[in-house]
Protein backbone atom coordinates (compact mmCIF):
# COMPACT_ATOMS: atom_id res chain seq x y z
CA UNK A 1 0.00 0.00 0.00
CA UNK A 2 2.76 2.44 0.90
CA UNK A 3 4.77 1.64 -2.22
CA UNK A 4 1.82 2.56 -4.42
CA UNK A 5 1.54 5.91 -2.65
CA UNK A 6 5.23 6.65 -3.17
CA UNK A 7 5.00 5.80 -6.87
CA UNK A 8 1.92 8.01 -7.15
CA UNK A 9 3.83 10.81 -5.39
CA UNK A 10 6.71 10.57 -7.86
CA UNK A 11 4.28 10.64 -10.77
CA UNK A 12 2.30 13.53 -9.32
CA UNK A 13 5.29 15.81 -8.79
CA UNK A 14 7.35 14.39 -11.66
CA UNK A 15 10.23 13.60 -9.35
CA UNK A 16 12.75 11.02 -10.41
CA UNK A 17 15.21 9.08 -8.37
CA UNK A 18 18.83 9.86 -9.19
CA UNK A 19 20.19 7.62 -11.91
CA UNK A 20 23.63 7.42 -10.39
CA UNK A 21 25.17 8.01 -7.00
CA UNK A 22 27.66 10.84 -7.19
CA UNK A 23 30.84 10.25 -5.27
CA UNK A 24 32.50 13.27 -3.69
CA UNK A 25 35.45 14.77 -5.53
CA UNK A 26 38.99 14.63 -4.11
CA UNK A 27 38.67 18.22 -2.94
CA UNK A 28 35.39 17.45 -1.16
CA UNK A 29 36.89 14.36 0.48
CA UNK A 30 39.88 16.39 1.66
CA UNK A 31 37.55 19.05 3.10
CA UNK A 32 35.51 16.38 4.92
CA UNK A 33 38.73 14.97 6.42
CA UNK A 34 39.74 18.46 7.57
CA UNK A 35 36.34 18.98 9.20
CA UNK A 36 36.56 15.56 10.90
CA UNK A 37 40.06 16.29 12.21
CA UNK A 38 39.04 19.73 13.49
CA UNK A 39 36.08 18.17 15.30
CA UNK A 40 38.24 15.47 16.89
CA UNK A 41 40.81 18.05 18.00
CA UNK A 42 38.12 20.22 19.62
CA UNK A 43 36.34 17.27 21.23
CA UNK A 44 39.27 15.11 22.35
CA UNK A 45 42.47 17.13 21.97
CA UNK A 46 45.33 16.83 19.48
CA UNK A 47 46.79 13.62 20.89
CA UNK A 48 43.58 11.59 20.83
CA UNK A 49 42.66 13.05 17.43
CA UNK A 50 45.93 11.64 16.14
CA UNK A 51 45.21 8.31 17.80
CA UNK A 52 41.66 8.14 16.43
CA UNK A 53 42.46 9.22 12.87
CA UNK A 54 46.05 8.19 12.13
CA UNK A 55 46.52 4.83 13.87
CA UNK A 56 45.18 1.45 12.87
CA UNK A 57 42.71 -0.26 15.20
CA UNK A 58 45.43 -2.53 16.62
CA UNK A 59 47.73 0.44 17.27
CA UNK A 60 44.85 2.28 18.95
CA UNK A 61 44.19 -0.64 21.28
CA UNK A 62 47.90 -0.90 22.16
CA UNK A 63 48.12 2.86 22.77
CA UNK A 64 45.06 2.92 25.02
CA UNK A 65 46.32 -0.12 26.97
CA UNK A 66 49.65 1.69 27.45
CA UNK A 67 47.83 4.83 28.58
CA UNK A 68 45.77 2.88 31.16
CA UNK A 69 48.86 1.01 32.43
CA UNK A 70 50.78 4.27 32.79
CA UNK A 71 47.88 5.84 34.71
CA UNK A 72 47.76 2.87 37.12
CA UNK A 73 51.53 3.08 37.66
CA UNK A 74 51.17 6.75 38.62
CA UNK A 75 48.33 6.09 41.04
CA UNK A 76 45.39 7.45 39.03
CA UNK A 77 42.29 5.83 40.52
CA UNK A 78 40.01 4.03 38.08
CA UNK A 79 36.74 5.80 37.46
CA UNK A 80 33.69 4.13 38.94
CA UNK A 81 31.53 2.34 36.42
CA UNK A 82 28.69 4.40 35.01
CA UNK A 83 26.40 1.43 35.59
CA UNK A 84 27.35 0.87 39.22
CA UNK A 85 25.18 2.80 41.67
CA UNK A 86 27.03 4.77 44.28
CA UNK A 87 25.70 4.97 47.80
CA UNK A 88 25.21 8.49 49.08
CA UNK A 89 27.66 9.73 51.66
CA UNK A 90 26.34 9.14 55.18
CA UNK A 91 26.88 12.08 57.45
CA UNK A 92 26.50 11.76 61.23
Amino acid sequence: MVAKRIIAFYRLITMRAPLKLRLPSKAQLERMREIEREFHERAFGEELARVNLDLTIEERHQYLAWMRRLAREHGVPPEPSAFRLQEPDKQS
